[in-house]
């Protein structure tokens, strides 16, 4: 009797998550595209170590854009003053203003309320943008009125007076609070490690207007291997062809080398980046600071144009 058992598939695929660079914009522009795509502030310790083990590489590549904003909403009132009624921050350079219904914390001091990404929408209304909390928020307890070094909020990574915990790996246990002295809503935002205690810090005075980098989650399928054939599974056979001794062998065309393109190379502009071998009908007075090195792309299109030449 024959096994009807079904083929097992030729591949799996498995999906996985993956943080993606989208650049470095404002707090209205981050938040209406990216929203509840954004890494929350406490997955950031996982994502910004700078080890070989670094499950997240794309961070180190863009070190140099950190600290980068997370998707947490945090808000606090003035510095040692109770939450009113309704907390309303406004953008001392563009005059917009976000809002933030506090009615339920109003007259508790010392604390600081926190929407992780999921529990918060928004809407613009003429030059404000409110903040419209879907579950309620967390609340952080003795919420810092000063900066300094502190134990953490062990869900949220917000630093805390006390009852929090701390982290004994690195320099520093604590987490770094930036923190303004004035009524705040905005997106806390993280420092990279560059191998002391900057990946420590917490940054919660940056105002809405202020580009900062921007990371979200993306999905992504990842192959794996081939299973072996199960049983059942019908294997193909070889099929042997046996060729007289006396029979000619066909010669095979050699291909034609092709000529042989210029190479270019980053090292050609990184390192010899000067208007005497590798820049021609620039204006000279950039020539001691000709501006940011382009990319490969950007290189090869100056040279197509001719704005560019390269001396052998």
């Amino acid at each position: 009797m024959m096994n009807s058992a079904s083929p097992a598939p030729h591949l799996a695929l498995a999906p996985q998550r993956v943080l993606v660079f989208k650049g470095v914009l404002d707090l209205p522009s981050t938040i209406e595209k990216f929203g509840n795509r954004m890494p929350k502030l406490s997955e950031f310790d996982e994502l910004v170590r700078i080890g070989a083990n670094s499950p997240h590489p794309e961070l180190v590549a863009k070190k140099r854009a950190l600290p980068a904003r997370s998707g947490t909403i945090l808000a606090h009132p003035d510095q040692n003053c109770a939450f009113p009624q309704s907390l309303e921050i406004t953008d001392k350079q563009t005059g917009k203003k976000i809002y933030l219904d506090t009615k339920k914390y109003a007259n508790q001091r010392g604390i600081a309320l926190v929407l992780e990404p999921g529990a918060y929408t928004f809407r613009f209304d003429g030059n404000r943008m409110l903040i419209l909390p879907t579950t309620d928020p967390v609340v952080i307890p003795d919420f810092p009125q000063h900066n300094g070094w502190y134990p953490y909020h062990k869900d949220t990574c917000i630093p805390v007076v006390s009852g929090g915990i701390v982290d004994p790996s690195g320099l520093r246990p604590e987490r770094f609070l930036q923190r303004t002295p004035d009524a705040w809503i905005g997106m806390p935002a993280r420092s990279i490690n560059e191998g002391n205690s900057e990946e420590k810090y917490v940054y919660t005075f940056a105002i809405a207007s202020r580009p900062q980098a921007v990371f979200i989650w993306e999905p992504q399928l990842i192959q794996k291997p081939a299973e072996s054939p199960g049983e059942g599974r019908k294997v193909p056979r070889r099929r042997i062809v046996q060729v007289p001794a006396s029979a000619p062998v066909p010669k095979k065309e050699e291909p034609k080398p092709k000529p042989e393109k210029p190479k270019i190379t980053y090292y050609i502009f990184k390192h010899e980046w000067d208007l005497q071998r590798a820049l021609h009908g620039l204006d000279p007075a950039n020539f001691r600071d000709p501006g940011p090195v382009p990319d490969q792309k950007t290189f090869e299109t100056l040279l197509r144009e001719g704005k560019i030449r390269i001396e052998k």
